[in-house]
């Protein structure tokens, strides 16, 4: 009977998480209906789904298996916030067109005084780093991940809409560029490390650590040729 009462509570407690994701998804879009680009809202949104899902795919306890179980699995939840937060922000696009483009030429200036991969790599490192914090992790990420897609996807749409249709799905795809990839793998790694935080195991959260930090540094690395290799043509 106590086996069958803890299956029953699990699942119930799945179910609850569950409702709450969708809730989480519904409020990023109603907001982008009646209010635009609400940062507060689709912080709250985007780190909300992360925190809730980031286990998902997860059913092993740090210590368990290797380290990058949890990394590769994480890797997925991140992604699929990331391009939650795209489809948000091609949405608010359509609808907001003349707020949308606003946001684009916002957004470019800042990113455009990311000269070198140094700068890139101090940009994202902060982002990282609080990603590690035990519990809160994986809402931080999700916040940065989430909103990162938001603008995303409205620089995509401009970019679609401009005749640049191939160039926008290359872009799209940016979970599965090289940088792309390292970067969202870092962040991962990095949450990682908050689950081995909350076991209080020090030694395995400063080796993620720098592991994740390293592929932090590949993917400044990346990114900074890629961009450069791409603005040629």
């Amino acid at each position: 009977m106590s086996e069958t009462f803890y299956i029953a509570e699990t699942k119930k407690f799945s179910n609850r998480k569950f409702f709450v994701v969708l809730l989480a998804v519904l409020a990023a879009f109603l907001s982008v209906l009646f209010q635009g680009y609400n940062i507060l809202i689709h912080s709250i949104c985007f780190g909300t789904f992360l925190f809730l899902i980031h286990d998902v795919l997860v059913s092993k306890e740090p210590g368990e298996t290797h380290y990058l179980y949890f990394g590769l699995r994480i890797w997925v939840s991140v992604t699929i916030t990331l391009y939650l937060g795209i489809l948000s922000g091609v949405i608010f696009s359509i609808i907001r067109t003349e707020e949308s483009i606003e946001l684009v030429k916002t957004v470019g200036e800042a990113l455009i005084s990311l000269k070198n991969p140094i700068m890139i790599f101090l940009f994202n490192l902060p982002k990282g780093l609080l990603g590690a914090i035990p519990y809160a992790g994986p809402f931080i990420i999700g916040v940065a991940g989430g909103n990162s897609g938001f603008i995303m996807g409205t620089a995509l749409y401009h970019i679609f809409i401009g005749g640049e249709e191939f160039r926008a799905i290359i872009t799209s795809l940016i979970a599965f560029h090289p940088y792309g990839f390292l970067e969202i793998l870092s962040y991962s790694m990095f949450i990682t490390a908050s689950l081995y935080a909350r076991r209080r195991m020090w030694g395995d959260v400063v080796k993620i650590i720098g592991i994740a930090t390293l592929l932090l540094v590949a993917a400044a690395y990346l990114e900074f040729w890629e961009v450069s290799f791409l603005s040629k043509y």
